[in-house]
């Protein structure tokens, strides 16, 4: 099944379509058909991007809130999230965030009652949520609009502790975070297919 991952020389490509069915063996699942993955990737970069930049760019395009070309918002994947760090524009984002995570986990990582505030004015934020009937209160860092990523520290290393199996993976782009919840053996998988490695997130 995993064929796909024999070492390939330097020149060669991989096609947009090829890298789908790769993710989708790991075990990646997509919102749409491969047709509607491709239709909406091609949207946004041209098949040569891809391709040129194989598994990386992809992964995080089909983690992030795409814009269609209907002006709808999409993700092609509940198994990624990919977003901006420099996102602290709202009161609440830190809400959003925690809830995003959770998410990934497909209900693995039982964090409820998120609460948030961010204090622009005093630059001042925090945070709270029920874990295992325990109450978490939170300081977060204030940066500008940056976030704390002390924080997806913190919530990766309660996410370790709920489960043995699985834990968060995390790659940076720039400013940009691309964010997995999987176990070891997929974490390897991943990190063979791509030359920009994805770290433990704890």
């Amino acid at each position: 099944m995993f064929n796909f991952f024999r070492k390939k020389s330097k020149e060669a490509k991989i096609s947009l379509e090829n890298q789908i069915e790769v993710l989708k063996d790991i075990g990646i699942s997509f919102t749409t058909d491969d047709d509607g993955v491709v239709k909406e990737l091609l949207h946004h970069f041209d098949r040569e991007t891809y391709e040129e930049d194989p598994y990386s760019l992809l992964l995080s395009m089909i983690g992030s809130d795409l814009i269609d070309e209907n002006d709808n918002e999409v993700r092609l994947s509940k198994d990624v999230w990919s977003f901006d760090t420099e996102c602290v524009e709202n009161e609440e984002i830190y809400s959003t965030i925690i809830n995003e995570l959770v998410s990934l986990t497909r209900g693995k990582l039982q964090i409820q009652q998120v609460k948030s505030h961010v204090d622009f004015d005093n630059e001042d934020a925090k945070v709270s949520f029920i874990l295992d009937d325990q109450k978490y209160e939170w300081e977060i860092h204030f940066e500008d609009d940056w976030i704390d990523f002390n924080l997806l520290r913190k919530i990766g290393k309660l996410a370790i502790r709920s489960d043995k199996e699985n834990y968060f993976i995390h790659f940076n782009d720039g400013q940009n975070l691309t964010i997995l919840y999987t176990s070891k053996v997929k974490h390897k998988l991943i990190n063979d297919l791509i030359k920009d490695r994805f770290s433990k997130l704890a």
